[in-house]
Order: structure tokens, then sequence, then C-alpha cells
């Protein structure tokens, strides 16, 4: 893999490839994975990483942002918080969708320091804790109004979780649904979600959910 997990190269790549063959353009390429409107950081290279590679000229990348969280805090009055927060480190996709979800009775001026929020959100895309780790902290923050991210995950010990770690909790979720594997890799999107059930209820809540899922499909083929 290149860059973030969510979209790796070779896949795009392939799709690239396909499309050439083809020959009819414009071609539209969808990194579902990495929707900003659905949570997702937003910062996935693979894509671009293959535009350098293939030295493709006449391209163009575009995000598509949240557009309800991004109401919804600027009703609130608290879209120069965010920003603020922003500029201090993390994401901003991530500072906005946290704030929107878990700020509603914060005010225009959250209690929560946005030094604390930007700790925390820069430790959640730099992969030190999963998407449910951070909803968990983001409620500490709330409740406690601050504290250090680092220090509160280690004092309910969260950890990131090794990958060949997560690997086997894959491997033990395969082989205790063959049969949601099975439909899984003939195109059964949902089955997706027994084999992440499966690993998350093993690891305790632990594992990555989109790891997870990056795994799942590397292994599909």
């Amino acid at each position: 893999k290149d860059g973030n997990p969510y979209v790796t190269t070779k896949v795009t790549k392939e799709a690239l490839k396909i499309a050439n063959e083809n020959g009819r353009f414009p071609v539209v390429f969808a990194d579902s994975r990495d929707n900003t409107g659905g949570g997702a950081p937003g910062d996935s290279t693979g894509m671009l990483q293959t535009f350098v590679d293939e030295g493709l000229e006449d391209a163009c990348l575009l995000y598509i942002v949240d557009s309800e969280a991004i109401a919804t805090v600027v009703e609130r009055r608290q879209d120069d918080y965010v920003i603020a927060v922003a500029e201090i480190g993390g994401g901003a996709e991530r500072v906005l969708v946290h704030v929107k979800e878990a700020f509603s009775e914060q005010g225009s001026e959250p209690p929560v320091p946005v030094a604390d929020l930007a700790a925390l959100v820069t430790m959640e895309v730099s992969g030190e804790l999963t998407s449910t780790q951070t909803k968990t902290l983001l409620g500490d923050l709330v409740v406690q109004g601050g504290g250090d991210p680092k220090a509160m995950a280690a004092a309910r010990g969260f950890e990131a979780m090794d990958t060949s770690e997560l690997d086997g909790f894959v491997d033990d979720a395969i082989a205790a649904d063959p049969d949601a594997w099975a439909k899984f890799c003939a195109g059964d999107g949902k089955a997706m979600g027994a084999l992440v059930g499966h690993v998350m209820k093993a690891s305790r809540g632990q594992a990555d959910g989109k790891a997870v899922t990056a795994i799942l499909n590397s292994r599909k083929g």
C-alpha cells in the first residue's frame, strides 16, 4: 500500500488501465472508502500518487465535504472554534464531524481547549486511535471539559493494534464464518458486516474498522 490505507495505487492503476482500454472519457474515479461526508478524514493519497506515477496532465481531484456538518457548526456559531482546532493540527474534516456530533450543547465557545481536541484528532488521523476509541475519548473530553488525550488513552488502555495482530483477528473471523467470507468474495458487500463484527467483538472494540475493511478487500483480490 502507498500513503493512506484506504485506496492503493495498485487498485487505481488497474482502474485507469481499464479506462484507457475502453477509450471512453472523461472517467470518474470515486474513493468511496475515504468519503468525508461519511466521516472519513479525506486524506487518502493513493489516487493522487497514481496520477503522479502515470504522468497524467489532464486530470483533477475533487473532494466533497459534509455540507450538513458545516451548516450545523455555523448555525451554532462554532465555526471559529473548528477553524482554530484545524489550524493547530489534525484533519479539518474530522474536527468538523466531531464538533457537529459531540458539541451540540457546548455553545459558541466550547470549554474543551482547542489544543486538546487537536491532539485527539491528530492521534486519530495518525492511526494511534481507532474511530471507536476516538469517540470514547471525545466523550470524555466533553464531560471533563478537556484533558490530555494521550494520558486519557493510556488510562483506558487504548493502544494502536499491531498489523500482525489485526491480521490474526481477520483470519479467525474468516475461519469462524466461511459462508460470509464466500459471499463477500462473490460480491455480496453486506456479508462484510458479519466479518467486521466478528473482529470487533474478538478485539473488544480495539480494532480499527476501516483497517479491517481494507484487509478484507485486499484479501478478496
